[in-house]
């Protein structure tokens, strides 16, 4: 597919030819989009919140009163989730949410996505030494609501240029998150990014 190249002041350039075969829509592929947008939030997850059962709370070890003659219900340890300072129970605990996928899937779904965006998708040619100004590319994208801009991570410039501008997500080409990209008006992909994606998207 053809992708329409851009400079910073918006002016045609020429175009890409992106080499990568999208896979036909259908309800396996639908399905196999949400497995990789759910594995992406996943690895995001921490799964560090927890609180403390009866294996790890402290005391516990004498019984809190005798058995008998207080009127009071029965308590073998102060552990009890039922009293004050006791455990919790069915709390949270500290726990991996992070699911496997194929890599073969996750390049043949993300394939698919850029081709689905093919329309919202434009590459941004940046000369070397270019300095980027957040001005121009706020006015590059000032039609557009919700936009994602990916780049290399050596491009240093263009990721402090678009990080104040409201609405905006830079992402890094090795981290496409395919709830951005679906959701997004205008795809802003720089050429080197491209390429390193045409290269990393071949199976």
């Amino acid at each position: 597919m053809k992708i329409k190249i851009v400079d910073i002041s918006n002016n045609d350039v020429g175009e890409f030819e992106l080499k990568l075969q999208p896979r036909e829509y259908n309800d396996q592929l639908e399905h196999q989009i949400y497995l990789v947008d759910k594995y992406q939030k996943a690895k995001k997850r921490q799964g560090t919140r927890s609180v403390k059962n009866r294996s790890v709370i402290n005391g516990g070890g004498a019984k809190p009163f005798k058995q008998k003659g207080t009127g009071r219900a029965r308590r073998g340890t102060g552990r009890s989730p039922l009293i004050r300072g006791g455990a919790v129970i069915f709390g949270p605990s500290n726990r991996d949410f992070s699911i496997n996928i194929n890599n073969k899937v996750i390049k043949s779904v993300i394939r698919s996505v850029m081709e689905q965006k093919k329309e919202k998708i434009c590459l941004l040619d940046i000369k070397e030494q270019e300095k980027i100004k957040t001005k121009q590319l706020a006015a590059l994208l000032k039609n557009d609501k919700n936009a994602v801009i990916m780049f290399e991570d050596k491009e240093e410039n263009l990721y402090k240029a678009g990080r104040n501008i409201q609405n905006c997500r830079l992402l890094e080409v090795k981290s496409v998150q395919i709830e951005d990209v679906l959701r997004a008006e205008k795809v802003l992909v720089t050429v080197k990014a491209m390429k390193k994606m045409e290269e990393v998207l071949v199976i």
